[in-house]
């Protein structure tokens, strides 16, 4: 047995095999709960609801509406969920799909929508990363605007290893707004190939211009008193 309407309209498959019953394989079991649970599957569900945009003549863009809004909720949930774990600073690559998971216990079905495929979702590692990337613009861009209107700036740098004994570069700013009140802010962690004076300021001069900061206020910069760090001269401009 086959069903007409999956067969015409054929969602493609989430998960599982691709030879589905009633679709790409005719069924062999003749029971009536058999045919019953086919008519109450999504598969079913979404033939069925195909079809009846088409009878209405409800456009494709329409059609693909309520699923386009599901989704964006979904990603909006993925992001807040993602942005509490850091938050929080909880290991996020391993705590993300599992506060997912909990998330679709308590009823939140949409974050179903996340998982495109068994290839393809939004918990991968890959798309975590990304995620912190977008989250980290959307967070910088507010305290970059309020850095760059200061009075005065300053930094503080300082070297440092991450778990790979690789090292880094810690930039922090100071800002002073305009009733006095100084603000200190995590700017960037660069990884440098050594500790060489010149490779520290490299690092030190594309960090000020890719975040647009006037070095025509920068007042001061503050360091652990390394002969690397201070040096006979400093030039940053």
């Amino acid at each position: 047995m086959f069903c007409r309407l999956c067969r015409q309209h054929k969602p493609a498959p989430k998960k599982g095999r691709a030879n589905r019953a009633f679709v790409e394989v005719g069924a062999v079991i003749y029971r009536k709960d058999y045919l019953e649970r086919h008519i109450i599957m999504e598969l079913h569900q979404d033939s069925i609801r195909c079809q009846a945009s088409l009878a209405s003549g409800i456009s494709v863009i329409n059609s693909f509406e309520p699923t386009i809004v599901l989704e964006h909720e979904a990603v909006i949930g993925g992001f807040k969920c993602l942005y509490w774990l850091v938050k929080n600073e909880l290991a996020h690559h391993t705590n993300y799909p599992k506060l997912l998971s909990l998330a679709e216990l308590l009823g939140c079905d949409y974050f179903r929508k996340l998982k495109i495929d068994r290839r393809n979702d939004y918990r991968s590692h890959r798309i975590i990363d990304d995620m912190l990337e977008v989250l980290a613009e959307v967070i910088e861009e507010p305290i970059l605007t309020k850095i760059k209107s200061s009075q005065g700036i300053s930094l503080e740098v300082d070297e440092t290893t991450d778990v790979s004994v690789g090292r880094q570069l810690d930039l922090h700013v100071r800002s002073i707004d305009k009733e006095g009140h100084v603000f200190n802010h995590f700017l960037d962690l660069v990884p440098i190939a050594d500790g060489k004076a010149d490779t520290i300021v490299a690092a030190v001069k594309n960090v000020i211009l890719k975040k647009g900061l006037p070095r025509e206020r920068l007042y001061g910069l503050g360091t652990d008193g390394a002969a690397v760090m201070t040096g006979n001269y400093l030039m940053l401009m």
